[in-house]
């Protein structure tokens, strides 16, 4: 599959179409594809950590999630295919799996989050089979953790769904096996439970929903003031965004 390589990171170019057709061949296969969608945040951090870019960059989909993927591509003049964000995606997985009746496991969030989160997926995709779900709060090589495993493998489901945050659950989903199709999708749950807002349609068209939730999340400056950083990255150095394979 041909990637977008962008400060190391290799992102999957695959469009809309590309991606049904991956996911509906997954949930018909045997193996484990394990979907990761990092934006420059993350991007930043695998970039000053060989450990976490060999994390992301073993993973099956490496999907462009945040647009300063995409100005980094307009910045270096790569033709690649349009953004796959976490929570487009893992709508697109909920729907295959209410489609062909497919069983799902959700680990993230807060427990009265993730409730309210996994009642609104059961109304909007009613066919498919929630067969486990645990909160996101539990320690990185825990007893508690082993058994969140043990479960998942017991129980087999054709998805899993971890909602914890770069890079506990990327972390986590590498330590399974047994789903068809896993994705990380950050806070995907807490948008579905309708405690966090999505920007509006035209300013995620747009490209602003950074700005948006900026405005209902001041604290999010800190994390905000990589993005500079990350551009500075992309346009003073001649190789850092570029097509391979």
């Amino acid at each position: 599959m041909e990637t977008v390589n962008v400060l190391g990171v290799k992102f999957s170019n695959v469009s809309a179409e590309m991606l049904e057709t991956v996911l509906r061949e997954a949930v018909s296969g045997e193996k484990n594809v394990r979907i990761v969608t990092p934006n420059p945040e993350i991007v930043m951090a695998a970039h000053k950590d060989a450990e976490l870019m060999e994390l992301i960059n073993s993973s099956d989909l490496v999907l462009k999630d945040g647009v300063g993927i995409k100005i980094a591509e307009k910045l270096k003049h790569v033709e690649g295919f349009e953004r796959q964000t976490g929570i487009a995606t893992l709508e697109k997985i909920l729907s295959i799996a209410d489609e062909l009746r497919l069983k799902v496991y959700f680990v993230g969030a807060k427990e009265a989050t993730l409730f309210k989160a996994v009642d609104k997926i059961k109304e909007k995709y009613p066919n498919l089979e929630v067969v486990g779900m645990h909160d996101g709060y539990f320690k990185e090589n825990s007893e508690e953790e082993t058994k969140i495993i043990a479960d998942i493998n017991k129980k087999k489901p054709d998805i899993l769904v971890a909602a914890m945050g770069f890079p506990k659950q990327e972390k986590f989903l590498a330590l399974t096996e047994t789903p068809k199709i896993s994705i990380g999708c950050g806070g995907s749950l807490d948008v579905i439970s309708g405690n966090v807002k999505r920007a509006p349609k035209w300013m995620q068209k747009a490209g602003f929903e950074w700005f948006y939730r900026l405005i209902k999340e001041p604290k999010r400056i800190k994390r905000q003031m990589v993005i500079p950083l990350f551009l500075a990255k992309i346009i003073f150095n001649k190789k850092s965004c570029f097509k391979e394979g």
